[in-house]
């Protein structure tokens, strides 16, 4: 293994499905200059990666048995030598509109009150949720999740490492930890991983929705409770809530707003009110809320979301005639995974009113490249193309609106 500034460790279980474009990614985005060096933690069965030996920036270590996340972190931890060191879930990837990640997010470490350094995802939960808006691009936050971070080594080392005897929850852990020892945890919004969430626990366990499966209540209580009897807790809650002990001032920003959804509600009219794609929260609490996912049940996206939605159905499809007409749609961050945005658009029209107006959100293509961010989006949009998109299908009074968190536009238009 060559000498370099960051070992990533990559602790896998039979994923070569999505461990192997990981690693492409990788090697595609980070390895310039020797700037990166990967190790495998092989929990799974013995001689699967062999084809993909060789590298100098790769090492593979086989355990001979499933040591888990914790235990394989831990081993692997004996082996790096180098200033810094990135825990990184095997079906992450980074995408190429990610290039210079690794470097991003280096140089907030030049601030020796840095701990750790964490990207934004669309599988994840808290403040680093690309759904999340925020007023600055970097900002401070009580927890980072281990699907991708970034420590300096001997911070992590001086905190004790990776603790494998907990049933899950380090990264909330190592969180606690940092922050009593007075060292702060930043979100840098300027990467993005793509996460696909949940893959090796739900193969091997199913998802939260069956007994004993990943993510279920059962296992979320045990992890809980172990963070508990660890830090105690007050100190489980306030890192969970948002609180930190950290006592070092920076212009960091801790707590971000939803300027988006600020926006939208100042926009609002009618009584009849229906918001598409809602999800496990709404923009204003009378709407109707209207997603995929039925009311009660997880959503795979949002780690530990819960879909509050009335009514379950696609709303890129035509409505059934139970739906009756409203005043005003909302519409947040939908339009960009549709295929057939005209003919989405045509039958949210059908359910509003004459002189109703339908509001959307969706990432503004002219501040970034909004395609590769997310694999699932179909189509990238402007305030210039959007406004001929709502002419075409026969919206009026279009108006549009920045969001001010560097990432979205609001468009608005009425139903003539």
């Amino acid at each position: 293994m060559t000498k370099a500034i960051v070992t990533i460790l990559i602790p896998t279980y039979n994923n070569r499905l999505q461990l192997i474009p990981c690693l492409n990614s990788i090697q595609r985005t980070a390895l310039g200059d020797g700037l990166v060096n990967v190790i495998i933690i092989n929990n799974g069965e013995k001689k699967t990666l062999d084809d993909i030996k060789g590298h100098q920036w790769l090492t593979i270590l086989e355990p001979g048995k499933n040591l888990g996340w914790e235990g394989g972190l831990k081993l692997a931890m004996e082996q790096v030598e180098s200033e810094f060191v990135m825990f990184l879930n095997d079906d992450t990837l980074i995408p190429d509109s990610s290039a210079g990640w690794i470097q991003k997010m280096l140089q907030h470490f030049i601030h020796p009150e840095v701990g750790a350094v964490g990207p934004i995802s669309n599988v994840v939960m808290g403040e680093q949720n690309m759904g999340v808006t925020a007023p600055k691009m970097v900002y401070q936050t009580s927890y980072l999740i281990g699907f991708c971070v970034l420590f300096k080594t001997s911070i992590l080392r001086d905190i004790g490492g990776v603790d494998d005897s907990l049933p899950g929850g380090d990264d909330m852990d190592y969180s606690i930890r940092l922050d009593d020892k007075g060292y702060i945890l930043l979100v840098d919004r300027n990467v993005f991983v793509y996460h696909y969430g949940f893959q090796t626990g739900n193969r091997l366990h199913g998802d939260a929705t069956k007994k004993g499966g990943w993510n279920n209540y059962l296992m979320t209580e045990r992890t809980n409770f172990g963070l508990i009897k660890k830090h105690g807790f007050r100190r489980w809650y306030e890192c969970l809530s948002g609180v930190t002990h950290t006592k070092i001032k920076t212009a960091y920003v801790e707590n971000p707003t939803d300027t988006e959804g600020d926006l939208i509600r100042k926009l609002v009219i009618g009584e009849r009110i229906y918001e598409f794609g809602c999800g496990a929260t709404k923009t204003v609490p009378e709407a109707i809320g209207f997603d995929l996912v039925p009311k009660g049940h997880h959503i795979d996206t949002l780690s530990g979301a819960i879909s509050i939605a009335d009514e379950c159905l696609d709303v890129t499809k035509p409505f059934p005639s139970r739906i009756g007409l409203c005043d005003l749609i909302i519409a947040r961050h939908i339009l960009e995974h549709c295929t057939d945005t005209i003919e989405t658009l045509k039958n949210w029209k059908k359910v509003l009113k004459c002189q109703g107006k339908l509001i959307i959100a969706v990432p503004n293509n002219d501040l970034w490249d909004t395609i590769p961010v997310n694999i699932e989006h179909k189509h990238a949009f402007t305030p210039k193309n959007i406004t001929s998109l709502f002419e075409i299908v026969g919206f009026k009074d279009i108006k549009i609106y920045d969001s001010q968190n560097g990432i979205s536009f609001v468009a608005e238009g009425k139903n003539a």
